[in-house]
Formats: C-alpha cells, structure tokens, sequence
C-alpha cells in the first residue's frame, strides 16, 4: 500500500511540474515576434507610364502598426473571384512591410480604391474596404485623400 501511495504522489509531483513546464513553454512560443512594431510604407505604381509622388514612410507607434495589421489580417476574403474591369484603375499601389524591430514579419501589397485589394500573398488578395484605407491613412499620417493619388504627367517634347 505504501508503495502505491509513492506512486501516486510521484506521479501527482510529476503532472504538476510537466504542467508547470509547459506553461512556460506556451509563454515563449507566443512571442512578441509576431507582433509587429514598425511599418514600413512604399508607394509606387504598376504602370511605368504613371508616375505618382513619392511616399516613404516609417511608422514606429507599435499600437497603430499592430492595430493596422490586425484590420489587414480581419479583412474578408474575395467572394466573387472572377476577373474584374477596372478601366480607371491607375496601377497605384503601396507596399507595406511590417516588421518587429528589423525582423520582417509580413509584407503586404496595398491597391486602394473600389477595384483595389489587399495583397496578402499570391493566393490570399481581399477586397479593399474605405475603413481600412481611413486607419492606413491615419496610420501613415496623410490625408485619405493622398491614398487615392492620381498620376500626374511627365514633362514630355511636343511631338511635330
């Protein structure tokens, strides 16, 4: 009897400090890298003959970075994935890369407007949303008027 009550206890001992290690284990797995701290912003165009003011930004509030790739993260998916038309659709896009510290974590590719998306990856483009692009202008600290850059012309010769 005695020695099944060693037993026990020792196998009560030992749940409690595997319980107690894996605790701690969950702690480091949930590291604070995959929250992103800083953002970086780029804006260029997909067509070479629209040239858009350049827009270099580096965003270090780490509560407006992480709130702005949370709302990236918690855009829907496309539920019509047939191509679209999008006769006005200038090539504007920014890229957007979130890192913690100098560790990227993400990069995503922002195409603002009604035909844009949010490029997450090759398979994973979602539907840009006017509420996403109010917190990405707030976020970068520019008017969401700027986030729907038109291009503007290049100086050309007259042809004769």
């Amino acid at each position: 009897m005695r020695c099944l009550l060693m037993r026990w206890k020792l196998c009560f001992l030992l749940s409690i400090l595997f319980l107690s290690l894996a605790g701690c284990g969950s702690v480091a797995s949930t590291s604070t890298l995959s929250e992103p701290t800083v953002l970086h912003v780029e804006r260029d165009s997909l067509i070479p003959l629209n040239h858009f003011a350049p827009l270099s930004r580096t965003i270090t509030r780490g509560d407006a970075v992480q709130k702005l790739y949370n709302a990236a993260s918690a855009l829907p998916t496309f539920t019509d994935t047939r191509n679209r038309s999008c006769p006005a659709d200038h090539g504007l896009i920014y890229h957007l890369r979130f890192l913690h510290a100098s560790t990227l974590i993400q990069q995503l590719d922002l195409q603002p407007g009604v035909c844009g998306g949010v490029s997450i990856s090759k398979d994973d483009v979602r539907p840009d949303t006017y509420t996403f692009d109010t917190l990405f202008a707030q976020t970068i600290g520019i008017p969401l008027s700027q986030v729907y850059a038109t291009p503007f012309p290049l100086k050309t010769k007259p042809v004769p």
